[in-house]
């Protein structure tokens, strides 16, 4: 899936509605998810350790607009 480069502008009523889904280990979201995180976050991404879970949010017109990854504590 390629995802659009250009800022997404506007209110956020016109990207709703937002589905919120669960990542998948080794889907194309999970791929997804992750290019995104390395590319997008202000510190990268290598890995995760321990439990974890990943959302990846998507709008009306099925752009990814975040990524939620909820870690356990260390």
């Amino acid at each position: 899936m390629s995802v659009e480069k250009n800022p997404i502008r506007g209110a956020l009523r016109d990207l709703q509605p937002l589905a919120v889904s669960v990542v998948a280990p080794g889907s194309a979201d999970a791929r997804l998810f992750l290019g995104l995180l390395a590319h997008e976050h202000y510190l990268g991404h290598r890995n995760t350790v321990g439990e974890n879970i990943r959302y990846l949010v998507r709008d009306r017109r099925d752009r990814p607009v975040a990524c939620v990854l909820f870690g356990s504590a260390a």
